[in-house]
C-alpha cells in the first residue's frame, strides 16, 4: 500500500438539476450520486500500486454524458488529491479536461 486519496467531484454549475456521479474501480462501485449546483461528492481510498488502483467515473447531466478515468496509480501515483469541477461545457480536474457528448434521441 502506497497511502491514501482523497477525491471530489463538485457541481459548479447554476443549474437546478443535478449531475450524476456514477464512480467506480475493479474492487468497488460507489454507485450513483446525485450532485446539485455548489455541492460535491467525495471518497477516499487506499493506493495498492501492484495492484494496479484504478477508479473511472462516468457524469450525466440532463441529455449530455461523459466518461473519464479519475485515479490511475499508473499515472497518478504521486497524487493524493483528485478534484473535479462540473462545468456548463465538461469537468476539469488535475491532468486534463473532459467535454460533455450530447446523445440524440430517436
Amino acid at each position: 500500500m502506497f497511502g491514501g486519496v482523497d477525491s471530489r467531484c463538485q457541481q459548479v454549475k447554476q443549474q437546478e438539476k443535478a449531475v450524476i456521479v456514477h464512480c467506480q474501480s475493479a474492487d468497488d462501485d460507489l454507485h450513483a450520486h446525485a450532485v446539485v449546483a455548489d455541492s460535491s461528492y467525495g471518497w477516499d481510498f487506499q493506493t495498492c500500486f501492484g495492484a494496479g488502483t484504478v477508479f473511472w467515473c462516468r457524469l450525466a447531466f440532463q441529455d449530455k454524458r461523459l466518461g473519464f478515468t479519475a485515479f490511475n496509480i499508473g499515472d497518478d501515483y504521486d497524487r493524493f488529491v483528485s478534484d473535479y469541477d462540473v462545468y456548463d461545457d465538461g469537468v476539469f480536474g488535475t491532468s486534463q479536461p473532459w467535454y460533455w457528448a450530447t446523445t440524440s434521441h430517436c
